[in-house]
């Protein structure tokens, strides 16, 4: 009898390795179990991952819809693993990163200007399109963003239209009660 085997190691050694697989070839993370199937051009850590039905029956943490934050300042990283919306109320300048992206994940980011407004926004001059985005600092305004893991590379994208006034009343600013 034949025996396959498939190409192993721990989370660590796939890490540190970091190899392209060809296309096709599968590779067993032993740590986690996860699997990834080479494509010939990505890295092992730009494959997306795929797991036994045990892995995922396996209670995971709780996925917010809309994540809210105020934030003073500082660094704050956009996980697709923690919200897929996230309210960012700016009350001091923020510089974002991005933390567990897999390819083909995207997160919505709203970026909210309080009542004094003049908050920078500033993100990684690494990301696609960057250099695009200019975020209003108008006071009671918000625009929204887009940011991507796509063909191995960070993307972000401004929503066109913005920025968006935000009512009194606290209703949805993109949609006119009149």
């Amino acid at each position: 009898m034949t025996t396959i085997r498939l190409r192993r190691g721990t989370a660590a050694q796939w890490t540190a390795a970091n190899p392209v697989l060809a296309q096709g070839e599968p590779g067993v993370d032993t740590t986690t179990g996860a699997l990834r199937i080479g494509d010939g051009t990505r890295a092992w850590l730009d494959l997306p991952e795929f797991r036994d039905a045990g892995a995922l029956a396996a209670p995971q943490p709780a996925l917010d819809v809309v994540r809210v934050e105020s934030l003073t300042g500082g660094t704050y990283a956009l996980d697709p693993v923690v919200a897929t919306y996230f309210s960012l109320d700016l009350g001091g300048d923020v510089s974002l990163t991005d933390a567990g992206f897999v390819e083909g994940q995207s997160v919505t980011v709203e970026l909210v200007q309080d009542a004094t407004g003049g908050r920078g926004v500033t993100l990684p001059s690494s990301w696609v399109g960057a250099a695009a985005v200019d975020v209003d600092a108008e006071p009671g305004t918000l625009e929204r963003l887009v940011v991507w893991r796509a063909a191995g590379r960070m993307n972000v994208q401004q929503a066109a239209g913005g920025p968006f006034p935000l009512s009194d009343s606290g209703d949805d600013p993109d949609h006119d009660s009149s």
